[in-house]
């Protein structure tokens, strides 16, 4: 049985480096026959893409992409780049060349000339960072940034990438290092692209091997009380209690009114579902879903950024984790501590607290060093009833926390007291509580 939706991803990285066979090529060495271009202005493509001695030299001008003129899904991808690294350039650090390469295309012209994608971070200095274009795209990934660093050729010469897409999960690696992975997402399957983004970059060895089509793992969330489950076009099992569903439970068809505390559970099973692979048994996930948010009222909040970009402290409150409150950025940038304090409308006994750290791939803002209180009345907080450090760098999982027994409140406040990165500022896509 299946229960991490991502194990199955890193096992076939682990795999495919010593199976070669199945790969083909998408590029053929020669031209570039099968692909298609979308560039800013419709110039002719074949100025920014060209090929020399089996390498495709893109110019870097205009912004745009080239794109394989087929959609793909569960695949390994691997391919061969490097920057033209300038005479005058000193320091590698210094260099700013930018490009990726996007997976799971969508729609066009969802931000400005890029489609709707995941993008595999191709800039010098996040290269493998995992970025949704938009931001508003759910995906939930993690970044291994000390290997990373450790991983990445000098500026200049030749680095190889490898892709594995499984379901809605992604495994990068550089150089035969693992460097960052999906989680989940919401986008599974389309044609994929390399970028002309301003910089000089080389591609060659351009090659895919197709897998069979595994089982997704459903996506479970809770708005309004409702347990709402992303299927990804599976026959989904599920149940309320928390128990793990069989091929008798019922069917999921749409939104489910849960209970308070309710633990949701969805399987895919074979039986239902004959057009995928099973490499690993059913696929179960579960979820325990937090409070409703109904009538919950923001009623201080030190600093929100509402000129920049919409970083309202409501935001963290909506039980939509595609927003998020941000503390001011542009025009000024008040120093820690931050908070929020929220009154539920009600009296309730808590058992945990949860901060979902923002989901749109930025870093910018999640919590480091945190205190926790809660009031019955929005006016006496006493001492914090949980601090700590949330292990949250470089994640977009919601981060649960444990109060004492007997913990009651209307009222709490969260107070971040640092950034994972050292920054001045504090994020938060949600604030839960669980009874």
């Amino acid at each position: 049985m299946r229960i991490l939706p991502w194990a199955a991803v890193l096992a076939l990285a682990g795999l495919a480096l010593a199976d070669e066979d199945g790969f083909v090529d998408l590029f053929n060495g020669r031209d570039m026959s099968g692909w298609k271009f979308r560039l800013e202005g419709d110039p002719d493509p074949l100025q920014t893409f060209r090929v020399e001695d089996g390498v495709i030299l893109c110019s870097g001008q205009p912004a745009g992409y080239m794109v394989t003129d087929r959609p793909y899904r569960d695949y390994i991808l691997r391919y061969e780049w490097r920057y033209r690294r300038p005479e005058s350039l000193k320091d590698d650090a210094e260099f700013g060349g930018n490009s990726g390469c996007l997976i799971h295309l969508r729609r066009e012209g969802a931000l400005g000339i890029w489609p709707e994608s995941i993008e595999v971070q191709g800039m010098n200095r996040d290269a493998g960072h995992i970025l949704p274009i938009p931001r508003t795209v759910r995906c939930r990934f993690e970044h291994y940034d000390d290997a990373r660093r450790g991983a990445i050729k000098p500026l200049g010469e030749w680095n190889a990438n490898e892709i594995v897409c499984r379901g809605g999960t992604v495994a990068v690696s550089i150089n035969g290092v693992l460097v960052s992975r999906v989680l989940e997402g919401e986008l599974v399957e389309g044609p994929i692209a390399w970028q002309s983004e301003g910089a000089e970059i080389h591609w060659r060895r351009i090659r895919l091997k197709q897998l069979p089509r595994s089982a997704p793992a459903p996506t479970i969330r809770c708005e309004g009380g409702y347990a709402v489950i992303e299927t990804h076009g599976a026959r989904v099992r599920v149940t309320l209690d928390g128990t793990d569903p069989t091929p008798s439970s019922s069917v999921y068809v749409s939104p489910i009114e849960a209970p308070k505390g309710a633990v949701v559970a969805a399987g895919v099973f074979p039986s239902d579902n004959p057009g995928f692979d099973f490499p690993d048994g059913p696929v179960i996930v579960r979820q325990r879903l937090a409070r409703p948010k109904t009538g919950w009222e923001v009623v201080h909040v030190d600093s929100q950024e509402t000129k920049g970009e919409n970083g309202r402290a409501g935001n963290a409150i909506d039980d939509n984790p595609a927003t998020h409150w941000h503390t001011e950025w542009e025009k000024k940038t008040p120093p820690h501590p931050h908070e929020i304090a929220i009154d539920m409308g009600e009296e309730l006994e808590l058992s945990a607290f949860g901060y979902l750290p923002r989901t749109d791939g930025g870093p910018n803002g999640t919590i480091a060093e945190y205190e926790f209180y809660v009031s019955l009345d929005g006016e006496e907080w006493g001492s914090p009833v949980a601090s700590g450090t949330f292990e949250t760098a470089g994640s977009a999982q919601e981060q649960v926390v444990k109060l004492p027994a007997g913990t009651r409140a209307r009222f709490f406040r969260l107070v971040a007291k640092s950034e994972v990165q050292g920054g001045p500022w504090t994020s938060a896509a949600e604030i839960n509580v669980y009874e």
